[in-house]
């Protein structure tokens, strides 16, 4: 039983403070760790389109070491493992339509189905079953607020259509996630109530005075002999508040206030900005998206408001436009194809950022360690070759779950299934009773060279 599950429903679940007691939290889990227990475990789908270049992202000898995609992400290189020869193997016997065949078996481990959409002249569908992050969502969701929370950050037109979505709750079921950073915090921590119960406790008002009602009445209906039980109960929450009202709040949210009210941003709309010299508005501030994405992210994580978060960057086939990249108008897409050098470039912007989320992961403290201590990112593109759309060497990466596995480490594999890996994932998050995932058919078992 992990600490916050203990918290929530032992400790504060009796009370009916629901949400307003989540704030104690952090000071709970301390105590917990103290006597040995353990936080609860995260995981963050990072996902960036349109493949690698893979002479300029895999190592070339059998250490893991630095390339000029890489770079970035130097000071985390022991937290991380590539892995080479990860091959999307449910993408082999369905239809071939460039970047939308690989994105449905991405993190769903089933082929693209038949649909109505059309490319070309092929039709087709959606992915034929849930993602990594969804079957986790459904397996340990109810441990929190929300089961999971996605993040959408696709400039230029956001169609709905398959190259679009990576995330899927089921078989023709893909998910759009949150857009707007505001909006995100807002769902979060307003609509919620955390971010209303976190001033609750910074003003020192005590969530027991505020429940004196509701308490009263059931003492009153608890028989005689259960009352002092309760008493203690009561007690004990109060020395909880009595602490926090001498040290920090570890969930105070901070409202990101960056891109609100700037005039034709809001809609989300791109359209009619796609063939302007800038892009459109969402590709202006794309990487102020991602950097607000970000810190929404890692306060939900403090606030252990989920434990399952997803972040996609980009579309398949779809191209942020680099203002001020003096090359194919800054398209990412089009320099995927047509200017390798400048798309490693492109590849390498992507794990800088990357290399951000886990330096904020790595400042927040947990217990005597950090809240990335406690995260596992995974990190893909759709295609090994984005200029040729392959399913072979699809370049996925870990960072961080040193609770499961061994990083600092490259694995060269033959061609092994990316089902094997994200059952490997669910492994990880402590689901070690699935045998497989997606389809069967394409699943072997987990990748025990990553695991400890």
């Amino acid at each position: 039983m992990s600490s916050a599950m203990f918290t929530r429903r032992h400790v504060l679940g009796g009370l009916g403070a629901g949400a307003a007691l989540l704030p104690f939290l952090p000071v709970l889990n301390s105590e917990a760790e103290a006597r040995g227990e353990q936080f609860p475990k995260r995981l963050v789908i990072w996902f960036y389109p349109n493949g690698t270049l893979p002479e300029k992202y895999f190592p070339a000898g059998e250490e893991l070491t630095l390339t000029p995609i890489l770079a970035p992400m130097e000071r985390h290189l022991d937290d991380c493992i590539v892995m080479k020869g990860v091959t999307l193997k449910s993408y082999e016997p369905g239809i071939k339509i460039g970047h939308i065949s690989c994105v449905a078996p991405l993190l769903t481990g089933f082929t693209l189905l038949d649909g109505d959409q059309n490319e070309g002249a092929k039709s087709y569908g959606w992915a034929g079953g849930p993602s990594v992050d969804q079957v986790l969502a459904q397996r340990i969701g109810s441990e929190t607020l929300f089961p999971s929370l996605e993040f959408h950050n696709v400039g230029m037109k956001d169609e709905f259509r398959t190259q679009y979505r990576v995330f899927y709750s089921g078989a023709n079921q893909p998910l759009t996630g949150m857009r707007h950073p505001s909006d995100a915090f807002r769902r979060i921590f307003e609509g919620s109530g955390l971010a209303t119960d976190a001033m609750f406790v910074r003003n020192e008002l005590s969530v027991l005075d505020n429940l004196k009602d509701d308490l009263n009445r059931l003492r009153a209906r608890l028989p005689v002999d259960e009352r002092p039980k309760l008493d203690a109960h009561l007690e004990s929450v109060r020395e909880v508040e009595k602490r926090l009202q001498a040290a920090p709040l570890a969930c105070d949210p901070e409202r990101p206030t960056l891109l609100d009210g700037i005039d034709g941003f809001e809609d989300g709309t791109c359209g009619k900005h796609d063939n302007s010299p800038e892009g459109c508005l969402w590709d202006k501030y794309y990487d102020e998206v991602i950097q607000s994405h970000m810190d929404v992210m890692v306060e939900a994580m403090t606030c252990d408001a989920t434990r399952v978060l997803s972040l996609q960057n980009g579309a398949g086939g779809r191209g942020h436009k680099f203002t001020g990249w003096d090359n194919a108008g800054g398209d990412e897409h089009v320099m995927s194809h047509a200017q390798p050098d400048r798309y490693a470039e492109v590849k390498a912007w992507y794990m800088e950022r990357l290399a951000t989320f886990v330096d904020k992961l790595k400042a927040v403290p947990e217990g005597d360690g950090t809240l990335f201590d406690n995260t596992l990112i995974l990190a893909c593109s759709e295609h090994g070759v984005g200029k040729t759309h392959s399913n072979t060497n699809v370049p996925f990466m870990t960072v961080g779950g040193k609770w499961a596995f061994r990083t600092g480490k490259y694995h060269q594999f033959d061609g092994v299934s990316n089902n094997n890996l994200l059952l490997s994932i669910c492994d990880a998050m402590g689901q070690e009773e699935m045998t497989s995932f997606g389809d069967p058919n394409y699943c072997t078992g987990r990748l025990n060279a990553l695991h400890l």
